[in-house]
């Protein structure tokens, strides 16, 4: 098998015609589709990727997901799969350009533009959130712009290669970041959970982008991670006085380092932008849209109105570049709160090979989604900005969390019953160990793993009945249908009752009903209750047939 394809090559039905570009993730061709006659858009995955077993059912599961998005800012899929050992998905072409290069050959876009724009992303992300997807690369090359004037019309595209959020961190097993450096939220790189919002702060840095005509931060790669985790976002600078305060206020509370601290929904920010453009009062009522493992990471039920403190005012000052990062120990940035030793790590490679773009993108695996292929000397990283000589940034109180700090995350690790009744991947680690399978009656295969703070997760299979939620002595406080990648959905409750542990807190049951009389349960509480909760969904939401 050739590593790329050359026009003429086939691929899912398709024909090569050219290449339109290439990232850190894969190659994106030009094609016709023989069987429809029609201009298609294939991406190709890397080989090194594609050839992980777990990244290849990640994929297919994931791609299942955003081709059922349907939303008219969201670039359709049309198919998806693996051919002669090459993962691939079929996308509708887009004629037209991207914000990336829109903005690269024309310059910071008018307010009013901008603001359009930002609603019509925004839609597409609430759109994915509600489906359970974090997209964990929103960037202006992922904006795909078609029409003009009143009829420009933005797209997302590259939702076939996101990652769950639940259990998840921007980094991967490898230290490898999930993100494009100029718009990657500080829990990307500190290794918190990731939810909705780390696309809100990365939709923020795109309109930061798209007004001044720059990222909000300058500099080396290990500078723009010291930035992102610890700098104030920059204040908009060559717009109205006016219109420059308001825009400030609506990017700096997307940009916030806390979530918490963030617009709940991207459909809030864009409609918050819009007003701040258009100097009118947003009176429309926040709440989140997303579900699953989207959904903000606090508390048992989700996020309904996020409730924390804005973010700090911000002084509208000249924009300086960032202070260098010093390779001397004594003088290295505060360390993040979790999860320190991926951070550090990256950090000291950077310095190792010298600090330079190329080098840092290498190590980091550079951008995740496709950029338009290169008609001079290629893509580079874009300069920093010019301007006084570079100071030591001024002392700054260390920012409090928002919420109580959690232990880091168990591993999980795929685990399939003797019975062959299905495969999830499951806690291993950190205190979580699993009991023998149980034949709890004739027809109910049971296995259940226990966590370090009495934490229990049940999974049962019932082969000859559809699982079923008794309410008797059970106090339902939610009940929702949620995206499950095998199956479409799952029903969720969360209640408290019986069992035992779930008598005097929080537990929830997942069902997923096959549609062929059988089904499956997967049960979670005692303990840490969030934590039995959480790791309850990540099971319910990985479980294949």
């Amino acid at each position: 098998m050739q590593a790329e394809l050359r026009p003429g090559d086939r691929i899912a039905g398709c024909v090569v015609e050219s290449e339109l570009g290439r990232g850190g993730m894969g190659v994106v061709y030009r094609a016709r589709q023989e069987s429809l006659q029609r201009t298609v858009a294939v991406k190709v995955i890397s080989p090194a990727l594609a050839g992980d077993a777990g990244f290849a059912r990640r994929f297919e599961r994931e791609a299942r997901l955003a081709a059922s998005i349907e939303h008219p800012s969201v670039v359709p899929i049309h198919a998806a799969g693996e051919e002669d050992g090459r993962l691939y998905l079929v996308m509708r072409f887009v004629d037209g350009t991207d914000l990336f290069n829109e903005v690269a050959s024309h310059g910071p876009l008018v307010p009013q533009r901008v603001a359009r724009l930002a609603g019509q992303l925004a839609g597409a992300l609430d759109a994915a959130h509600a489906r359970g997807l974090v997209h964990r690369d929103v960037k202006p090359a992922n904006a795909l712009l078609s029409g003009s004037g009143e009829n420009e019309h933005a797209l997302l595209t590259d939702f076939g290669l996101t990652k769950e959020a639940a259990g998840q961190s921007g980094l991967t097993a490898t230290g490898q970041l999930l993100g494009t450096l100029d718009y990657v939220a500080p829990e990307q790189l500190d290794g918190r959970e990731l939810d909705a919002r780390t696309d809100i702060y990365a939709l923020g840095c795109l309109l930061f982008e798209c007004l001044t005509g720059h990222p909000p931060f300058a500099g080396t790669p290990a500078a723009k991670m010291y930035a992102h985790l610890h700098t104030p976002p920059p204040a908009v600078e060559g717009l109205a006085p006016a219109l420059g305060v308001r825009v400030d206020e609506a990017l700096g509370r997307a940009m916030a380092k806390e979530p918490a601290q963030r617009f709940p929904s991207a459909g809030d920010l864009g409609r918050a932008f819009a007003a701040a453009v258009q100097d009118r009062p947003n009176a429309t009522p926040e709440r989140s849209v997303a579900v699953g493992p989207a959904a903000t990471q606090v508390g048992v039920l989700g996020a309904t109105v996020i409730d924390a403190p804005p973010p700090p005012a911000r002084r509208r000052e000249p924009r300086l570049p960032p202070a260098p990062v010093v390779a001397t120990p004594s003088e290295a940035p505060p360390a993040p709160r979790r999860r320190t030793g991926l951070l550090a790590g990256a950090a000291a490679a950077l310095l190792l090979v010298g600090g330079g773009a190329g080098a840092a993108f290498a190590l980091l695996g550079g951008d995740d989604g496709a950029e338009p292929a290169p008609t001079t000397g290629g893509a580079q990283e874009p300069a920093a900005a010019p301007g006084p000589e570079a100071r030591e940034p001024e002392p700054r109180e260390p920012v409090e969390p928002q919420t109580t700090p959690q232990a880091d995350d168990p591993a999980f690790a795929p685990f399939t019953p003797t019975s062959g009744a299905y495969t999830v991947e499951a806690p291993v680690g950190d205190g979580w160990s699993s009991g023998p399978e149980e034949a709890v009656n004739s027809r109910l295969d049971r296995v259940t793993w226990t966590g370090p703070g009495g934490e229990t997760v049940w999974v049962d299979s019932t082969p000859a009945d559809r699982p079923e939620f008794l309410r008797e002595g059970k106090d339902v406080l939610e009940e929702r249908t949620v995206p499950q990648p095998a199956f479409g959905s799952m029903q969720e409750f969360v209640f408290t009752g019986e069992p035992d542990f779930c008598a005097a807190q929080n537990c929830v049951v997942l069902q997923i009903d096959p549609g062929d009389g059988s089904g499956y349960g997967i049960i979670g509480g005692g303990g840490d209750a969030e934590e039995a909760i959480r790791v309850a969904r990540r099971m319910g939401t990985s479980l294949e047939p």
